[in-house]
């Protein structure tokens, strides 16, 4: 009978494991398709605007070749190419989910340090910080939005992904011109910045520890091939170099 339970007991633990991982691999399945999926809506979505991108281009050059004065398609195509300098600084800002980048302008605050004052231990007071900059406030992001949508509009600005840029602006806009949705952001984007400094600093003082651990090797090649003439060798290489 002790036989019979331990028998039973094993073949409960096996189906249980069995069970286990076929719940493991529906997980998994399940997450490959879902990523499929979003890699598939993403290529559709990025193969329309390539098609609506590739449409208003060749409006503009049908416009363009409608003109008969050179002075005014000369006018056009420099408009043209500000209004794609534009579109492509605002895109390559969205790609990096730089909100304020899209919106052209910067996110960062001045200040002056504080300054202790001692005068021959008579008089000791503290100058306070001033602020110089404050960044960004709600009304200058509002304008700066008006500005950028005038600029990006697809009904002034002729470059091919201007419809592109101009949602890329909506989005931006709608999380900064949120109280809340932009002190989240904010507190994101710092996080991901200290995040990324100090990756920074652990590659630097990786490669400087290998660099280091090289050199040490080379020197003691180099002592135990030159023996007591090291020095003497090390100095005439340092006066040389």
């Amino acid at each position: 009978r002790a036989d019979d339970a331990e028998y039973v007991r094993q073949v409960i633990e096996e189906d249980q494991q069995h069970s286990n991982d076929n719940y493991a691999e529906d997980d998994a399945a399940y997450e490959r398709r879902q990523q499929q999926q979003q890699d598939a809506q993403e290529r559709a979505a990025q193969d329309a605007a390539d098609r609506k991108a590739s449409e208003r281009e060749q409006k503009f050059q049908a416009e363009l070749d409608r003109m008969n004065d050179d002075e005014a398609k000369n006018l056009a195509l420099k408009q043209k190419k500000k209004d794609g300098r534009r579109v492509k600084s605002v895109l390559k800002a969205f790609s990096k989910q730089d909100f304020y980048g899209v919106l052209g302008i910067h996110n960062f605050s001045i200040k002056t340090p504080q300054i202790p004052i001692n005068i021959a231990n008579v008089a000791k007071f503290t100058i306070p910080s001033l602020s110089l900059w404050k960044g960004p406030t709600e009304q200058s992001i509002k304008k700066q939005v008006r500005k950028r949508a005038k600029q990006l509009h697809p009904d002034k600005n002729k470059d091919g992904r201007a419809e592109e840029a101009f949602v890329a602006l909506q989005n931006a806009a709608q999380v900064l011109g949120d109280p809340k949705l932009r002190a989240q952001y904010d507190k994101e984007r710092k996080e991901l910045r200290s995040e990324q400094m100090e990756t920074g600093k652990r590659l630097v003082n990786t490669t400087l520890a290998s660099t280091l651990a090289v050199l040490r090797k080379i020197l003691q090649v180099c002592q135990t091939l030159l023996g007591p003439f090291f020095v003497p060798v090390a100095i005439i290489a340092a006066l040389i170099i």
